[in-house]
């Protein structure tokens, strides 16, 4: 019996924090068709050059999103998830993963936000769980961020 074929997406999303320990939220846009003015971090789909290394996508997407450039060997891998649901258009199964990465600079980077965006804000890396709590993906990514900062403890 042949396992039945599945698409696979992949995701690279980008945490920057910064060496007072704030961290960047994006707004999504009102109009956005999955979450509006839900928050978020920078990233995206990862294309099919990119495969090899996700955190080119995740580069591209901080660029692309908010304008802050980074190397990928910058990037520190923070967490991974996946997901199997179906595609509700061709009702197809479908793999999604998600690669979530950590960029740590002494100084946060100046943001300018694409028009996907509504809008950016700073906030300490304690607080985001709670920012986030729309969009649990996130929130689970802030609370092992405050996790890996405050040696393993939940608080």
């Amino acid at each position: 019996m042949e396992a039945p074929a599945f698409e696979t997406q992949y995701v690279a999303k980008v945490v920057v924090i910064d060496g007072d320990e704030n961290v960047l939220l994006l707004r999504r846009s009102g109009d956005d068709k999955h979450r509006p003015g839900g928050s978020d971090i920078p990233g995206g789909g990862v294309e099919d050059d990119e495969l090899h290394d996700p955190r080119l996508a995740a580069c591209r997407e901080l660029r692309e999103e908010a304008d802050i450039k980074a190397k990928p060997n910058e990037l520190e891998l923070l967490r991974t998830e996946s997901k199997m649901h179906v595609n509700p258009d061709t009702r197809a199964p479908v793999l999604r993963v998600w690669y979530y990465y950590l960029l740590r600079r002494r100084k946060m980077p100046k943001v300018k936000i694409s028009g996907e965006h509504a809008g950016s804000e700073i906030v300490p890396r304690k607080d985001a769980p709670e920012l986030a709590a729309d969009y649990p993906r996130v929130q689970r990514v802030f609370n092992d961020l405050n996790r890996l900062f405050d040696g393993g403890n939940d608080g």
